[in-house]
């Protein structure tokens, strides 16, 4: 039956398919698909109108007000159907990535080049990191990471690779002193950072890019709960998180967030060629090939956790 006919990733695709070329080319079905798309838009727009206010308003710029509308509409509903769906099969490619992991088929030598070029006890380095972390509380990795990475984010361009040849993976310094590299630099160069000041980072990859995973120890809403606390009405302090009003750290605390549970750790995803980007921001997951230590350069074994726990 359906059960057998959705087994395989192969029928999931041809299904899937076929639902969209029916909705596409049947005018009955394509007509009630655009209308409850209208409806589910309408609904999303009047409640992220009515929790973040309109553009414009306080701190709601356009791409803000968009992100909430897209939150909402997939917050009930017909947007939340399709969000389990898509949720789904990342869950479905993630539990293949795992089975890869645990039955050696991950080749570590194969990413090599990028883990050599990690330098988490470089003198130069902590230097550094201790500095873009200093007016942090003690302890307070969410904020020592963020500041890293809002520096790395910023401050080093995106260059692409020489023509010609393999990869051509720069040291963390040399991407410190060019303020340039791409992704893989990038990516090295915040690692070497994070690690240097004992925070626990991952190494993510995909066919086409490289990015963090940054670890803390109990869920990023728990932390940014006790910040919120401990720094009530502190703006300043808010604002070097990134965080620059309240709303928007209340919405940060309830947003979804794509994180790997490893332990007692919870990992979060990082984009360092985004400028003013922030803990969390969401990856192609079903992209992913490979997670590994950058110290201990063992494949990482992980378990999704739900978005927002």
């Amino acid at each position: 039956g359906v059960a057998h006919l959705i087994d395989t990733s192969k029928n999931r695709a041809r299904l899937y398919v076929g639902v969209l070329a029916a909705c596409l080319f049947i005018k009955p079905l394509r007509r009630a698909v655009l209308i409850v798309a209208a409806v589910v838009l309408v609904v999303g727009s009047v409640k992220a109108a009515w929790r973040h206010g309109l553009p414009g308003a306080s701190d709601t710029g356009v791409k803000e007000f968009a992100a909430a509308v897209l939150k909402e509409s997939l917050g009930w509903g017909p947007g939340k159907m399709l969000r389990r769906i898509v949720d789904q099969e990342r869950k479905r490619h993630l539990a293949e990535v795992i089975r890869r992991a645990a039955g050696g088929e991950t080749d570590v030598a194969v990413y090599s080049p990028y883990l050599d070029a990690v330098e988490s006890r470089n003198p130069e380095l902590r230097t550094v990191a201790v500095s873009l972390s200093a007016g942090c509380d003690d302890g307070d990795n969410v904020c020592e990471s963020a500041r890293i990475l809002r520096h790395v984010a910023d401050e080093v361009a995106y260059r692409s690779d020489p023509r010609g040849g393999p990869d051509y993976v720069q040291s963390p310094t040399e991407t410190l002193r060019l303020k340039a590299g791409d992704c893989e630099d990038q990516t090295v160069l915040l690692v070497s950072l994070l690690e240097s000041i004992g925070i626990k980072t991952y190494m993510a990859f995909t066919k086409s890019h490289v990015y963090p995973l940054v670890c803390y120890q109990g869920s990023l809403a728990e932390r940014l709960r006790t910040i919120a606390r401990r720094h009530r009405g502190d703006v300043a302090y808010l604002r070097s998180l990134g965080l620059v009003s309240r709303e928007r750290l209340a919405s940060l605390i309830t947003a979804e967030k794509a994180a790997y549970r490893v332990g007692e750790h919870s990992c979060y995803p990082l984009e360092p060629t985004a400028s003013g980007s922030w803990i969390g921001v969401v990856q192609d997951a079903k992209a992913v090939e490979a997670v590994i230590d950058p110290v201990t350069r063992k494949p990482l074994l992980f378990q999704r956790l739900r978005q927002g726990s």
